[in-house]
């Protein structure tokens, strides 16, 4: 299996954010894959090389439970629990549940029209012509 992040965050619903780096000047309107991460509770996952991901976490407990994970190696070991292990593809619904990944959110038709309905009164409502110009005309006035 290929450790290429948006394939395999698609297949399990997780979600997928870019890294800081990636508002750099030089990389602005490019989509270069090893700037994708899956952000996590108390870490986040991301490609390594083009067969491992590795794994950051920020708390101990979680580095013990992924240490006890059979095919996650300790690449870095910080001091409180800090860490980056490394780990194939295949463990990535493992190793993403003991570190709480984020998951897309998913909502039936449903629960869309209900929501539609829920929020109708709190949208934007015009207020007519005379307001707007109001508006406009206070606007203006601070340009």
């Amino acid at each position: 299996m290929h450790a290429d992040l948006k394939p395999i965050a698609d297949a399990g619903r997780f979600r997928l954010a870019r890294d800081e780096s990636n508002d750099a000047e030089r990389f602005k309107g490019e989509e270069l894959p090893w700037l994708l991460q899956i952000p996590c509770q108390r870490g986040h996952i991301y490609k390594y090389s083009d067969e491992l991901l590795a794994v950051y976490v920020t708390t101990q407990p979680r580095a013990m439970k992924l240490e006890a994970l059979e095919g996650v190696i300790a690449h870095d070991a910080f001091a409180e629990g800090e860490g980056m292990y490394l780990f194939r593809p295949e463990l990535i619904e493992k190793v993403a549940g003991i570190m709480k990944a984020k998951r897309k959110r998913r909502m039936s038709e449903e629960q869309r029209q209900r929501l539609i309905e829920n929020t109708r009164r709190y949208r934007f409502q015009a207020q007519g012509n005379a307001a707007g110009s109001q508006i406009t005309a206070q606007i203006s006035t601070l340009v």
